[in-house]
């Protein structure tokens, strides 16, 4: 076994007349408390307190506190760091909107902004059905527009995302890639129309007794190999629970609009 020393600094926001000898003890108890591993001793040093700049957030009507690492010479800004986030967001969906709205004509599919980190606001498209509990929910398309050329058309990409392991992989279908050339936004809303309409066969089948093919198996999440165990495999409508059943209606809906 070895013994893992780590170095911490803690900044605490406090009132104007706390203990701090009080407000450490509490902190080293917490962290004698923790999980991760077992907790030899916690060593505080001499705390320091030292004033926190504030500002006043008109979007919000409140005073924010400063973060510690915008520079003092700096004038603070009239907005908190999460309605700036927020209104970053608003902004984007307002330059995004004219191409949801030709996704949406296309094929039911709602567009929304997702900040996927730092500034960059990628676009997320959830398929009907789509499952997780952290956006963006999987199966979706995910977009970046980077630019746009001398007539207003559109430079960058979408992909495609089935499951958590593409995702988690990078490994995106191509569906939209405007680089070599810029394209307008029905042709970025026609390919993408192209691709989910080719994403799944007809359902209900006419022979629900047919195995499933592979992608509509794993579209449901399911194991396509047959090694989990699942008793149901070979998968077919008939043997589908009845959320399975629904989530295969509501995307292939989409495929038959006009």
């Amino acid at each position: 076994m070895k013994r893992l020393t780590v170095p911490i600094t803690v900044k605490l926001i406090v009132e104007d007349d706390v203990d701090a000898t009080k407000a450490a003890d509490l902190l080293s108890q917490a962290m004698l408390r923790t999980n991760i591993a077992p907790v030899e001793a916690v060593s505080i040093g001499r705390h320091q307190l030292e004033d926190v700049r504030t500002g006043f957030c008109k979007p919000g009507d409140h005073t924010f506190v400063v973060d510690h690492l915008f520079s003092p010479d700096k004038e603070v800004p009239p907005v908190c760091r999460d309605h700036w986030y927020s209104g970053a967001i608003e902004s984007a969906h307002e330059e995004h909107k004219p191409l949801f709205d030709e996704v949406e004509r296309l094929t039911g599919l709602k567009g929304e902004i997702w900040q996927s980190g730092g500034m960059t606001m990628t676009m997320v498209f959830e398929l009907p059905g789509a499952q997780g509990d952290y956006s963006p929910k999987l199966p979706c398309y995910l977009g970046l527009k980077e630019g746009e050329d001398g007539f207003g058309d559109w430079i960058g990409s979408v992909s495609y995302y089935r499951n958590e392991e593409a995702m988690e992989n990078g490994d995106g279908v191509d569906v939209v890639m405007a680089y070599d050339g810029a394209l307008n936004l029905h042709q970025w809303a026609a390919k993408m129309k192209e691709h989910l309409d080719g994403l799944l066969p007809a359902m209900p089948p006419q022979d629900t007794s047919a195995e499933l093919d592979f992608d509509t198996v794993e579209f449901l999440g399911l194991d396509g190999t047959g090694m989990d165990g699942d008793e149901r495999f070979p998968f077919t409508w008939d043997n589908l629970s009845d959320i399975e059943r629904q989530r295969l209606l509501d995307v292939t809906a989409y495929r038959r609009r006009p």
